[in-house]
């Protein structure tokens, strides 16, 4: 591994080694029971052990890591993600902060502190929302990352136009959830939902028309085109 790319690895790796040690300083002195969920009004329905509650969260931190990690190597079109390897190092290290965010809240609570919840997922769900949004129209053909349609994987337009738009529909959706969070907590998660299936369904809708307009296209995987396609709208 090259230097550049451990330098990029660095704040993932740090992100999980945090918790980590968190746990094992934190285990002698821990609690017998920790939060382990929250009802949609915000307070604690179920407690879990000191595993649950103290390593859970690294461990699936870890899988999500390795995961989002694999994923650039099974991928057939892998040799794209080094045209978008920092948008791609960038979504991954959201994705964590939102897990170490979550542990955070889970620790807070077990000590006491009183926290709302629903303030907490509307603004950790919202700025990643946001954040994904913001390096969405960088994300470069691929089979796993993005917005994979029929169209979007047929034309080399319909990609990046909706991802484009995808990007503005989701940083509005961010944007939304997190102000809405701030003035009224409990409607911060349902913004939140229905923007980002709003979002889903015009970047759906999007980019079918964005593939039926390109007279041009060609497949973004450079798969053969049928007979008589790029001469005109079938």
């Amino acid at each position: 591994m090259s230097r550049r790319t451990w330098l990029r690895e660095l704040p993932h790796l740090a992100a999980i080694g945090a918790m980590f040690i968190y746990a094992i300083v934190r285990w002698p002195n821990a609690p017998d029971r920790f939060p382990a969920h929250w009802g949609f009004s915000g307070d604690i329905d179920r407690y879990g052990g000191k595993f649950e509650g103290l390593l859970l969260v690294p461990i699936i931190a870890v899988g999500v890591y390795l995961l989002l990690l694999a994923i650039p190597r099974i991928d057939p079109s892998r040799d794209n993600y080094r045209r978008f390897a920092t948008a791609y190092s960038m979504i991954r290290l959201v994705i964590l902060a939102v897990l170490g965010f979550v542990y955070v809240v889970i620790q807070v609570s077990a000590a006491g502190r009183d926290v709302d919840v629903n303030l907490a997922i509307g603004l950790a769900m919202g700025g990643m929302i946001f954040v994904l949004g913001s390096v969405m129209g960088r994300i470069k053909p691929n089979y796993m990352v993005g917005v994979r349609t029929p169209w979007t994987l047929a034309s080399q337009a319909s990609w990046a136009k909706t991802h484009r738009i995808t990007g503005w529909l989701f940083m509005a959706s961010g944007a939304a959830t997190i102000i809405v969070s701030l003035i009224w907590t409990t409607a911060g998660v349902i913004v939140l939902l229905a923007s980002v299936l709003t979002a889903t369904v015009v970047a759906v809708a999007y980019s079918y028309w964005a593939y039926s307009v390109d007279v041009e296209r060609v497949p973004v995987m450079g798969a053969p085109r049928s007979a008589g396609e790029g001469k005109g709208r079938p």
